[in-house]
Order: C-alpha cells, then structure tokens, then sequence
C-alpha cells in the first residue's frame, strides 16, 4: 500500500467514484483493445482501494476463458466454486454464489467467479438471466467492477459491455494509434457511457518517487528515487 503505484490506483479509484455517482451508475466494465494491457490487474487494485475507501464492492468475473481477476483474488483452484453460470442456468441464489474475499481491517469485498457448470459463454451471457443478473447488483452494491475479455478479440465482450453503466478502458504506454482507432470504433458502436481511462505501463516521472514533502506521508521514508533516470510500471488517470 506505501507505493507509488497503489496511490495511483488509490486516485484512480476516487475518480472514477466522482464520475460514477455524476452519472448515476453503479456497474463499471473495465476494458481493453487486446491482451496485455494490464486489464484484469487494473480493475482489481481499483476495486480494492474502493472497497477500502469504505464502499461496499463486487467483481465480476466474466472472462470465462482466463478468471485472471478471480485467480488475482483468490488464487488458482482446480475445484472452481459457485458463480455466474451457477446463478444463471440453474437459478441458485446469488448471495449464496458470491465468496467474500478478506482484505484486512475488516473490510472484505465480494467476487462472482465463472461458476462450477460448463457453459458456451456467449450463450450464457446472452441469457435473459445474465441481463437480470447484472440489472440487480447495483441494488445491493455501491460499486460493481465487470471483468470481460479484450473488445477487439472476443466478441462477447461486447454484450458484458452493454450491460454496464459505465466503462474505463485501460490502455497501456506505446499503444499504436491504429489500435486506438480500433477500439474507439468499436466502443462507439456499443454505445456504454465512458467515465475514463486508465493509462498504464507508463514510465514513472522523477517527482512522483520523491519521500520528502506531502508523499513522505505515503511513501514513508527510505524509497529510492529514481530519477536518475530507471523505469517502473505505473498507472495514471
């Protein structure tokens, strides 16, 4: 938490908290052109410093093909537990399909993984259940973080993203503009608000590692600076 990057996440996170409550959304589906982007790792340290800063928080988990954002909560298990296709399929209740995941201090946040049953993903998220399903979160959580696969290789991603309120799209340093274009096409023709971007990967700026002054206080002592001219991978607003 005493990091440059986790203070990144930590503005990124009271951001995208301003924006949402400006558009009155409450189910955010963070995106990405293609893979490597840092999509699923963006999305859960967003979520995390919300659920911190006090906000009652649920990710779901609708790459079916990765779980990336599940296996970064709660570890890789050949024996998945209840989740989405669960609740979708067979109808079993969703706050019995929700594992909560411990972040210290009490405070927990809630993950609905892939789910036990083997499903054709697009189908399932197609279902007049997924539609229900993502239409009831908002009433029982502040915040709802939405994992999908990249916009620009999968095609159901598109359908996750027409269920949210809101999108963020996560783009990483050195994209070429012909991917951005890309991916502008394609969000324009799903038609999701968009609250903002995260632009990530990027070479860190001298001044954001320095200790002394108003970032000794999240930073602490003993960093080593790195102005000298080193790189470390950060996100920015």
């Amino acid at each position: 938490p005493r990091s440059v990057a986790a203070e990144a996440y930590r503005f990124a996170a009271a951001s995208l908290e301003l924006q949402m409550r400006a558009q009155g959304a409450k189910v955010v589906m963070v995106v990405s052109s293609t893979l490597g982007h840092g999509k699923s790792t963006s999305l859960i340290n967003t979520a995390l410093a919300s659920a911190r800063q006090g906000h009652s928080v649920l990710v779901i988990d609708c790459d079916f093909g990765n779980q990336d954002s599940s296996n970064l909560l709660r570890g890789e298990s050949p024996h998945p537990p209840p989740g989405f296709t669960d609740v979708v399929e067979v109808g079993r209740p969703l706050e019995t399909s929700i594992q909560r995941i411990q972040l210290g201090n009490g405070v927990s946040m809630g993950l609905l993984s892939r789910g036990r049953l083997p499903s054709i993903a697009a189908d399932t998220l197609r279902s007049p259940g997924a539609r229900e399903l993502f239409a009831s979160v908002g009433n029982t959580y502040d915040l709802v973080f939405v994992d999908a696969p990249p916009l620009l290789q999968v095609a159901y991603a598109s359908t996750v993203a027409a269920y949210a309120d809101t999108l963020v799209v996560v783009v990483k340093h050195g994209t070429s503009a012909k991917e951005l274009e890309e991916l502008t096409a394609r969000l324009d023709l799903i038609g999701t608000p968009i609250a903002g971007y995260i632009y990530n990967k990027s070479p860190i700026r001298a001044q954001m590692t320095a200790t002394g002054g108003s970032m000794k206080d999240i930073l602490g002592d003993g960093l080593v600076s790195i102005a000298s001219g080193g790189r470390e991978d950060s996100p920015r607003r």
